[in-house]
């Protein structure tokens, strides 16, 4: 029975799906001749163009709806196509966001409409009401056009569901958008969207964006509003799922956030800190340099060449420019993400329980769900193995430590021990932090660039430990886009499986390099991440625009591919 109507329910969605893609395109049939100049507008250009009557905000949802049917055909990114909320102009129209087309992710309600996290178990199941964010952007003039899609329960890095399907790479579709908010990155990076409403746990905005050539910023808890996004596991407030928003470029990211803030959310949302927004200007006027320190590692895996290169062409770019900077130590790693690990994934925590008979999710979730409900003495013999026998010793013994920590806390005395812990784990950062004197971190979100389909056997979730580490800090985090893979410079080379440095690789590197081709990967795009401290997202967006000016000075562009 729940397997059929697991079936029925997937079929009902794609059938919805299709019959407003059909409806759509014969409305939208007809295009005209500026469509490419509204689709280049810059968000704060869409704004001023609808308040004085140049175009109007029907007009440029459609147009970005048409756009957004060619991205779903290339990459299967939307999850369904939302009723037209468009704004109606009024006199001395001031909305921030007038006509502004923005998607969100399918996770964040939106009435009458699913909200699924790709379980079949959620169709038909429409929100009764938006969610703040959703509100309040469409009382400030802004198109609500899209949901996008996710992978089935989000903790993923592939986008993929049985619910809608495959998400794929815009630049390759060999290879994933990334996840979990994959679907909404493949659409940005078709330029079907101006900004796309994400959350992020443990990378879900800044691993698609280094994957896609976007833009992002993991905000702090309470930055923006998280009622009405719904969570893969409500309840969890050790490492919160927070509200964060992607781009195409930076200067629309900056906009959106300046424009967001100043709607004063805490206002209208119980979940949002009274900060208002605070300027930041670091250019020549500014007159001071800043001191950036480069994490190479997250700890347990080593980068591949393409991203070690992306991360270099940043540190050079920004000491050409007479900026500080130096190679960081910060409190471990290993020791701050098995803790996060722990919080997140305590004994018996229902991250997959929604799941149906027939129901199929991601390798990478299967091999985190099988480790997380494994008693804890089979874990800890799994550990004692792989820290015994793996060859050369220790090699594996950075996979061990999280593996002995993996779903062990199951009582309330252990989970209190946990965040005192984390509290103890906190204040050694920002003394870290003080005694470095660092504006910023710089580091890689993800190993590699964005991997082939349907391999997350091999990339498990502690690929993504360069990214989840900074949710458990609940520091701002900014993802951009650097450089492409280039097969003649950064390929591995041909006898590296035979070198001491492959010799000396962990499990979780090694997939991660056998996965590594730069020829499959050439033109991918490759990130930096850029990370401030706790509700520093002004600085922390200011600094990425830093490092952008930086490189650009050093002849190093980032263009992203037009479709």
């Amino acid at each position: 029975m729940s397997s059929s109507t697991h079936k029925a329910d997937c079929l009902t969605k794609q059938e919805k799906r299709k019959a407003q893609e059909e409806a759509l395109r014969g409305v939208l049939a007809l295009s005209f001749a500026s469509e490419e100049n509204v689709l280049r507008l810059p968000l704060a250009q869409i704004v001023d163009s609808c308040t004085i009557g140049e175009i109007s905000p029907s007009t440029v949802r459609d147009v970005f709806l048409r756009q957004a049917l060619k991205a779903h055909a290339a990459t299967n990114c939307i999850a369904e196509f939302l009723p037209n909320n468009s704004a109606t102009p009024r006199e001395k129209d001031t909305r921030p966001f007038l006509g502004v087309p923005i998607s969100i992710k399918d996770t964040c309600n939106y009435e009458g409409t699913d909200s699924t996290l790709g379980y079949s178990c959620n169709v038909n199941k429409p929100a009764s009401s938006h969610s703040v964010i959703a509100q309040m952007l469409l009382d400030a003039g802004a198109t609500l056009h899209v949901k996008t899609t996710v992978p089935t329960g989000l903790l993923a890095l592939e986008t993929d569901s049985d619910l809608y399907g495959y998400c794929t790479n815009p630049y390759n579709p060999g290879f994933t958008s990334g996840a979990s908010t994959g679907g909404g990155a493949a659409l940005l990076a078709y330029g079907g969207s101006k900004i796309e409403i994400g959350t992020d746990f443990g990378g879900s905005v800044r691993m698609p964006a280094h994957f896609n050539g976007l833009y992002s910023i993991k905000a702090s808890h309470g930055r923006f509003p998280e009622t009405g996004m719904v969570s893969f596991c409500p309840g969890l407030q050790g490492i919160p799922l927070v509200t964060s928003p992607m781009a195409q470029n930076l200067d629309d990211l900056i906009e959106f956030c300046r424009r967001f803030v100043d709607l004063k959310p805490w206002t209208q949302c119980h979940t949002c800190v009274p900060v208002p927004w605070r300027p930041v200007e670091f250019g020549a006027s500014a007159n001071r340099k800043l001191r950036f320190g480069v994490v190479w590692s997250d700890g347990i895996t080593t980068p591949t060449p393409a991203c070690r290169r992306a991360l270099q062409l940043v540190v050079d770019a920004l000491k050409d420019q007479g900026h500080y900077v130096v190679d960081y130590d910060p409190p471990s790693l290993l020791h701050g993400t098995s803790l996060a690990l722990q919080i997140a994934f305590c004994a018996g925590s229902p991250t997959l329980r929604p799941l149906r008979k027939g129901e199929s999710i991601n390798e990478a979730t299967v091999k985190g769900n099988f480790l997380q409900n494994l008693p804890n003495f089979v874990r800890r013999g799994m550990a004692w193995m792989l820290r015994n026998y793996s060859s050369p010793a220790g090699r594996n013994d950075d996979w061990a430590t999280l593996l002995e920590g993996f779903g062990m806390c199951a009582s309330i005395d252990e989970e209190r021990a946990l965040f005192a812990k984390k509290d103890i784990y906190l204040a050694e950062w920002n003394k870290s932090l003080n005694e470095n004197n660092l504006d910023f971190i710089l580091a890689l979100p993800f190993p590699t660039p964005a991997i082939p389909k349907n391999s997350t056997e091999k990339a498990t979730f502690m690929s993504a430990a360069g990214c989840f580490i900074y949710n458990f800090l609940d520091y701002s985090a900014g993802c951009m886009p650097v450089t492409f893979v280039d097969k003649d410079i950064d390929s591995l080379p041909t006898d590296f499986k035979f070198s001491k440095e492959y010799d000396h690789m962990n499990d979780i590197t090694r997939a991660l390099h056998e996965l590594y081709d730069a020829d499959a990967m050439n033109g991918l795009p490759v990130g930096v991440q850029v990370i401030g401290r706790r509700l520093e997202e002004e600085k922390v967006l200011a600094g990425m625009k830093v490092i952008k000016e930086a490189l650009f000075a050093s002849g190093t562009v980032f263009t992203p591919k037009e479709f």
